[in-house]
């Protein structure tokens, strides 16, 4: 009996903390430019590397090669997901500008 009522309990407060109303904050055009900023600022660092990886793939093709271009090939997948995921809103917000620029 006592398993089962900490058990309810902690349910409900799972689900009253997963209900709260707090909104992200409201994004603006700097947020936009400093995200367009930071990106360019890792492609200008990491871009090179991975051309080297896929020159040394396409030069040398060893299976050292093959795992090198592998795992950069999937940093950069995954650097471009995060970067889709948490940016979003923002480039949305950049699109919707000019969607209401356009449309007066």
């Amino acid at each position: 009996m006592h398993k089962l009522l900490l058990s309810t309990v902690l349910l409900s407060i799972v689900v009253i903390s997963s209900c709260s109303s707090q909104q992200a904050p409201a994004l603006n055009e700097s947020d936009v430019e400093t995200f367009l900023e930071r990106v360019e600022l890792e492609d200008k660092t990491l871009g090179p590397v991975a051309s080297s990886a896929y020159w040394l793939q396409a030069n040398f093709i060893t299976y050292d090669s093959q795992k090198v271009v592998a795992d950069y090939g999937k940093r950069f997948q995954l650097l471009a997901l995060d970067r889709q995921d948490k940016h979003l809103p923002l480039m949305m917000l950049k699109f919707q500008r000019k969607t209401e620029e356009n449309s007066i």
